[in-house]
């Protein structure tokens, strides 16, 4: 039997066939809209000094289904450090590919842990679990990993101001 894995947007692995490893699901919440359409009501670009809104992020992650393509799009940044976003995947040996909105608080080291709000396009039988990433001082270059066992490190880079 094939458990659905967990990753920042993870897929089923044939690989994989733990039956300790949970199964995360997102909470349905369909009183909020995808914070993709949210953006077009007007929220104001606040520079943190390492990310903005408007600010895209394009890189990879790793979990069981292998090198997955991401890109991170900031759709608000608060003067509190709160961070509100699109999280994308697209994984080319399977074609799977979503996304879904995201929310963290960036810490004064530059660090976000972004946990998932609500799927805008999901992929039969895809989960998301919170990531961590590392904006460095210049705002150009992200870090981190998939908060799970199963997955591994995240990179991304600024593609667009």
């Amino acid at each position: 039997m094939l458990f659905p894995l967990v990753l920042a947007a993870c897929g089923p692995s044939p690989a994989l066939q733990d039956p300790e490893t949970p199964s995360v699901e997102i909470a349905e919440a369909p009183h909020r809209a995808p914070l993709a359409r949210k953006a077009d009501q007007g929220y104001r670009p606040h520079a943190t000094g390492r990310i903005a809104a408007g600010n895209a992020f394009r890189g990879h992650y790793f979990c069981p289904q292998g090198d997955t393509q991401m890109t991170l799009h900031i759709e608000e940044v608060l003067r509190n450090g709160q961070v509100r976003g699109v999280f994308s995947f697209h994984h080319e040996a399977t074609e799977a590919q979503g996304s879904f909105s995201v929310e963290g608080r960036m810490a004064s080291d530059g660090e976000v842990t972004f946990e998932p709000v609500e799927w805008i396009t999901r992929p039969p039988r895809y989960v998301a679990i919170p990531f961590r990433l590392v904006f460095s001082e210049d705002g150009k270059q992200a870090r981190g990993g998939v908060l799970h066992p199963s997955c591994g490190a995240m990179e991304a880079s600024l593609v667009s101001p």
